[in-house]
């Protein structure tokens, strides 16, 4: 394990990274590849109670370490009506193939201070993968204590991409990747397909998602490993209210693929076959 009088990791990183690895070890004791029990919230999406343990975990430790700090969850909150400094979690990013009895999952962590990261966590408990990140201070593999990068891709051609998204505009964007080369690929997790570009293996990933903790940690982590974070227009955004989706990236191919999203969302008003 990484030390941090080795890596110089600050206290609120390592604060970060010791929630990871409690998540991981709540994660792991409760995942059963048979599949785990779940109910299914307001919006039919899943939860477990190891969803809302691990959301508890950090938000009594919060309270006991920096007790000034808001905790965003997904599941449970505390604190932050007018507080400029929160912790947004995701306790299962992927929850539903947690309940399949699938490994790819993660636990999301992110410090944002008047909305923007300034230090991410995400890692997937199965395959003790932590990966990590400070701004101004690059992006690194916890476990080993390697530094990561993007993928040098200059075009989508021949790479693969990522789309967590079921949309009728995504299903476009899923073509028009085809049509130039590209492999397009969904995991249901969000945590993972941001991991696959923060590490190199996908040059960029899509995604629709409106909740500021499933980006948060990966625009540090990305953008800290060389890549680009924006939302589905391109725009920077705040991550203490509801996002705009996000578009993943290494950089180099970031206006590549918001061009092809602007082609997508004009082929899908255009046809009528696509309307729901």
């Amino acid at each position: 394990m990484i030390k941090l009088d080795d890596m110089h990791i600050s206290n609120e990183a390592q604060f970060l990274l010791d929630l990871s690895q409690r998540a991981g070890e709540m994660a792991r004791e409760a995942f059963n590849p048979m599949g785990v029990p779940y109910k299914s919230k307001k919006d039919t999406s899943p939860v477990t109670v190891t969803d809302i343990a691990i959301n508890r975990m950090v938000i009594d430790e919060v309270k006991e370490k920096f007790p000034e700090w808001g905790v965003l969850g997904e599941e449970l909150q505390w604190n932050v009506e007018n507080n400029k400094t929160l912790l947004l979690v995701d306790p299962i990013d992927g929850t539903r193939p947690f309940t399949f009895g699938m490994g790819t999952f993660g636990f999301l962590v992110a410090l944002v201070i008047d909305g923007k990261p300034t230090i991410g966590v995400m890692s997937n408990p199965t395959v003790r993968r932590t990966l990590w990140a400070e701004v101004g201070n690059g992006a690194c593999h916890y476990e080993s204590g390697n530094p990561i990068k993007v993928s040098s891709a200059e075009t989508i051609k021949g790479t693969m991409c990522c789309i967590d998204s079921s949309s009728t505009v995504s299903a476009h964007l899923r073509k028009n990747l085809k049509l130039h080369n590209a492999r397009a690929m969904g995991i249901y997790s969000g945590s993972e397909i941001s991991a696959l570009v923060a590490v190199g293996h996908a040059t960029a990933s899509f995604q629709e998602l409106k909740s500021p903790h499933d980006v948060a940690a990966a625009k540090v982590v990305v953008e800290e490993a060389g890549g680009k974070v924006t939302d589905i227009n391109g725009n920077e955004q705040r991550y203490d209210q509801k996002i705009n989706g996000a578009i993943i990236s290494n950089g180099k191919v970031h206006n590549e693929l918001l061009a092809l999203h602007k082609k997508a969302i004009a082929e899908d008003l255009a046809d009528p076959a696509y309307k729901s």
